[in-house]
């Protein structure tokens, strides 16, 4: 069984997440079935592995050298009865070793945008004739046959897990240094958003709550907005400014990027995460805030209802509808918070999202047993 990947373990991202889940998870797989497991990496340097996710012996990166990387992966392939491609643009590389060794299995990991715009006739016809897709979500898998004709049979839905290495919170306690360190009170309602902040990621809808803000704060002064998330350098100066038109520098907090060490915590220090995307593939970071005790408002229009279970973990509103979001928001603004539902929140997303529940669900696809219910 051979993984390829473009890059794992050296950038940050919801598609590098996943990647390193199912690393994990395959190398479990194989220890059990007693079969060779190999992963290899376009862009991943060979010291950039985590050894929580994979050993030494089961892993080759190839910092970028494109051609060294093809070669080396087509002699793995020359002998593996699976071939996982990480990422859609790894489909060139799929079909030479499809047709060097036609009885091999390709299977493809589909997880948002890459594969919802373009593509090229060969990849279609491909995907439908020798190929398998593992979708992230209901959504992913609807765009994939709406938008490239797809066949519905061709496709499973596997939805995300959350990282096996994610620290879930013992108690849901505001941590005093990030309050100290944000200028945050215990007693304010933190809104947080977490997402990569960037122009090209405006659909995330982190705009429609700044702009929501200053008539909440009418009645709700004790409202706090932290966006966290690596910017670019336009986004950066793009939301500054807006902050300032509007007026709400006062309440509002952009720290840059979360380290991982630190990701639990800021989830601990929001009272609602929110996060009104519309083109989302999953939505890791619902997982999150669900296994840290915060209520959600998520949007309705994309893979995030996969990650809040349908509504079960938040509040799904119309992204594109001022009046459904400035609803929501005052629903969960005017609730006291409840340490039993944060509990419940976090019980049952870290057990629907389990990483046990994860692995047994790729063995289920693997085998082709009907082990695993695919909507």
């Amino acid at each position: 069984m051979l993984f390829l990947t473009l890059a794992t373990f050296s950038q940050t991202g919801g598609v590098q997440m996943v990647c390193r889940s199912m690393t994990k998870a395959l190398n479990h797989i194989q220890q059990q079935a007693d079969c060779r497991f190999e992963m290899i990496s376009l862009c991943d340097a060979p010291n950039d592995r985590n050894e929580r996710y994979i050993p030494a012996n089961t892993f080759k990166g190839f910092s970028y050298q494109r051609m060294n990387f093809c070669r080396y992966a087509l002699r793995r392939a020359s002998s593996a009865r699976i071939v996982l491609l990480g990422h859609v643009n790894l489909l060139p590389l799929a079909w030479l070793i499809k047709r060097l060794w036609p009885e091999t299995r390709i299977i493809l990991l589909a997880h948002g945008k890459e594969v919802w715009g373009g593509m090229p006739g060969w990849k279609k016809r491909f995907l439908n004739g020798k190929a398998e897709i593992w979708a992230v979500s209901r959504f992913t898998k609807k765009m994939l046959v709406t938008r490239h004709q797809i066949r519905p049979r061709n496709i499973r839905v596997l939805n995300n897990c959350l990282d096996p290495f994610f620290r879930v919170p013992e108690n849901f306690e505001k941590p005093l240094y990030l309050l100290d360190r944000y200028g945050l009170k215990a007693h304010h309602h933190v809104l947080l958003t977490i997402t990569r902040l960037d122009s090209y990621e405006k659909d995330k809808g982190y705009d429609l709550v700044l702009d929501a803000l200053p008539d909440l704060l009418l009645n709700f002064p004790d409202l706090r907005y932290v966006i966290a998330g690596k910017p670019s350098i336009a986004e950066a100066s793009r939301l500054l400014t807006k902050i300032d038109v509007l007026a709400i520098k006062a309440y509002v907090v952009v720290p840059g990027f979360v380290q991982e060490e630190e990701l639990t915590d800021h989830h601990l220090l929001a009272n609602t995460f929110i996060l009104p995307s519309s083109k989302e593939g999953f939505g890791l970071v619902f997982l999150e805030a669900a296994a840290c005790g915060s209520s959600i408002i998520a949007g309705n229009k994309d893979g995030s209802i996969d990650a809040v279970m349908d509504g079960a973990l938040a509040t799904l509103v119309d992204p594109s509808s001022k009046k459904e979001l400035n609803a929501a928001l005052h629903k969960h603004l005017a609730f006291k918070y409840n340490p039993a539902a944060a509990a419940l929140q976090q019980e049952l997303s870290t057990k629907q999202f389990s990483f046990r529940n994860y692995k047994s669900n790729i063995e289920a696809l693997l085998y082709k047993t009907n082990a695993y219910d695919n909507r």
